[in-house]
């Protein structure tokens, strides 16, 4: 599924707020909170209490944006340490592997890029 970021462009301003920020990406506010203070989002701060955070909404495009995330980064972003990643795509070989047999032929080539690419990851 596609978005269309061009319309979030015209639907928000440049600099959006924390309830914009949470409201566009479907999080809660404590989740938003937790992305910005730990840097996953660029902000700035205001040191006011009410328009604390400043956020581009470039950046939180870039965020939103899951072709743009590198191997590191979505590791970081699910908060999953390299030998639990490791030991989850180990499993999934494993279980893709075992079903592959049963796949219908016309899948099969997607199930076996599926694989390699699994793989060489």
């Amino acid at each position: 599924m596609k978005t269309n970021y061009e319309q979030l462009k015209k639907d928000y301003p440049e600099v959006i707020s924390i309830n914009q920020f949470y409201q566009i990406c479907h999080i809660a506010k404590r989740s938003a909170v937790y992305l910005l203070e730990n840097g996953i989002v660029p902000y700035t701060d205001t040191g006011k209490l009410t328009w604390k955070y400043k956020i581009k909404l470039d950046d939180v495009i870039a965020y939103i944006t899951p072709e743009q995330l590198n191997h590191n980064e979505l590791l970081y972003r699910l908060d999953i340490s390299s030998r639990h990643y490791y030991r989850i795509r180990q499993q999934a070989i494993n279980i893709l592997s075992i079903r592959l047999w049963a796949v219908p032929a016309q899948e099969l080539d997607a199930w076996l890029e599926i694989l390699t690419l699994l793989e060489a990851w």
